[in-house]
């Protein structure tokens, strides 16, 4: 919409811009000032945007300026409007431009030491502008909303009203042991053999105390041995013999491969589970996002067929 003043032509969304000035220091000196103008100017830019909306936005005399019930309405929405198409325009032309600025991604202590930290290196030297903020949760915590992104597990269920969720990779939870623990166990045969062992635990399953199977069974853990959310003392344990734990298959298989992890009754896991990428629920999806979202997803899939 183009409105003309003293010949030339004046988009609504300059005399819009200079109503809201207005509308906000209540002087229309002070906002000429803050717009590099004429008081005489925003003046005449108001006074066509009035005509424009056939209607008066502002009360004006000699001494004061206020705004009518319409104008506080139309300065109410023009303000989330402009700000609105001010950042979509940045949005836009930073599109053409090499990706900066910080990125904030959270992950639990298993998922941010076996797949976020290590994917950083790759990420980083492919976008030298972009920084990295990595937060660290407590396993089992609900996604960080301080976090552009946060990657996590499937396992309950997730506002989609305030975030949006993109599958990353799936994998199957296990039982394990290292061998040293293994040769003072007599078996491990049946449900009734698990429970008697002790166990290596994150603290929201030593809160939980069971774990279920695929098959709806569950597990009782009755003997927490050793209980924390720092991944490398969980592992340190395990493959020092304190105690058993069970674990996502993709994050044990090099252990596995080495010999320094056994699995246990492989016909007993837990039900199928997905890793996931969360995000806030916008309309856009901001660039430095989406670049981070289509690289965990290539290191993930990479991951999983490395270990396979």
């Amino acid at each position: 919409m183009v409105l003309v003043l003293n010949g030339n032509n004046v988009d609504f969304v300059d005399c819009s811009k200079a109503f809201l000035l207005v509308s906000e220091h209540k002087n229309f000196k002070i906002a000429a000032e803050k717009m590099g103008s004429s008081a005489s100017t925003v003046s005449k830019k108001v006074r066509y945007l009035e005509n424009q909306l056939k209607t008066n936005l502002l009360v004006r005399t000699t001494r004061r300026v206020t705004l009518t019930e319409t104008g506080e309405l139309f300065a109410k929405k023009m303000k989330y409007l402009l700000a609105e198409l001010d950042e979509t325009v940045v949005t836009v032309k930073q599109l053409s431009k090499q990706p900066q600025g910080k990125l904030k991604v959270a992950g639990n202590t298993l998922i941010g030491s076996k797949i976020i930290s290590p994917s950083l290196p790759s990420f980083l030297a492919k976008y030298p502008e972009i920084d990295i903020e990595l937060s660290v949760l407590p396993i089992g915590s609900p996604p960080s909303s301080e976090s552009d992104i946060t990657i996590t597990s499937n396992n309950y269920e997730i506002d989609s009203l305030s975030y949006r969720r993109i599958p990353l990779v799936s994998y199957d939870i296990g039982f394990y042991a290292a061998p040293c623990y293994l040769e003072g166990v007599t078996r491990i045969e049946s449900i009734e053999d698990l429970e008697a062992q002790p166990f290596v635990l994150s603290k929201i399953y030593y809160q939980k105390r069971a774990f279920e199977l695929s098959d709806g069974r569950k597990v009782r853990l009755n003997n927490a041995r050793f209980v924390s959310d720092n991944v490398e003392a969980l592992f340190e344990n395990v493959l020092a013999g304190v105690g058993m734990f069970f674990a996502p298959d993709m994050f044990v298989n090099q252990y596995l491969k080495s010999g320094q992890l056994v699995r246990v009754l492989p016909e007993m896991k837990g039900p199928k589970s997905k890793m996931v990428a969360l995000y806030p629920n916008l309309d856009f999806i901001p660039q430095k996002t989406r670049l981070f979202l289509d690289h965990i997803k290539e290191y993930t899939s990479k991951a999983k067929l490395l270990d396979a």
